[in-house]
């Protein structure tokens, strides 16, 4: 998509002559470039509804707010009038104490979401599978939601609980060139200012730890 969106962009000046008016954004900006901005621009934009109109609006300092999940997030929701920021509070906040907002109350909660929009890793307890490695993934990537446990698919009230899925989950940590193990000790080797190094390791730990996890829920009836 980032590749489509370069590729076929065009940038210019309606003060421009006509023959200039318009040029490949590729003629401008190199796509590394490209890359660097649009994914500053898509992890900190709002979208907001304006005159029933949706529209992206970076707000600054307020962008800098850090993500919670679920009930560790201590402000409800941002709204935005066009001239001021408004900022609902879920509970009291103490005097100092740093605000956390949900930044997608319907994907927020998938590693591998978080990961792929916002650059970072924020693992759950009890680990959950990446939403591209649930079995219902193609139906539920539609929708744009997921649910926030995967106890639906797996344990005593699971509708997954099969040798099939059993099998394509040890498929999937298998196909992997290194074990959970490996990984640790990668990770605890890497030095603090190579911390773009250890996001990547941790998030491949996260994706191992909760496909083993799940491995371990499936109750197959013999």
């Amino acid at each position: 998509m980032n590749q489509f969106l370069f590729d076929f962009t065009y940038v210019g000046s309606s003060s421009a002559a006509n023959g200039e008016r318009y040029k490949p954004l590729q003629k401008v900006v190199s796509f590394q470039d490209f890359l660097y901005v649009e994914f500053l621009v898509r992890s900190r934009y709002f979208l907001f509804s304006i005159e029933n109109q949706e529209t992206n609006i970076i707000l600054p300092v307020i962008e800098m707010i850090n993500h919670k999940y679920g009930q560790e997030a201590n402000l409800s929701g941002v709204f935005f009038n066009r001239t001021h920021a408004i900022l609902i509070a879920a509970r009291n906040i103490e005097k100092g104490e740093e605000v956390f907002f949900n930044y997608n109350v319907d994907t927020g909660h998938r590693v591998d979401i978080i990961f792929g929009t916002y650059g970072y890793v924020m693992e759950q307890d009890p680990p959950l599978l990446f939403a591209t490695d649930l079995p219902d993934f193609e139906q539920r990537k539609l929708a744009g939601s997921y649910p926030l446990t995967d106890d639906i698919y797996y344990g005593p009230n699971g509708a997954f609980n099969f040798v099939e899925e059993y099998l394509r989950l040890q498929g999937l940590l298998k196909s992997m060139p290194t074990s959970i193990e490996d990984d640790e000790r990668i990770l605890a080797a890497i030095k603090p200012e190579d911390w773009q190094d250890a996001e990547i390791v941790t998030f491949r730990l996260a994706r191992k730890r909760a496909l083993s996890q799940a491995i371990n829920n499936i109750i197959i009836n013999k």
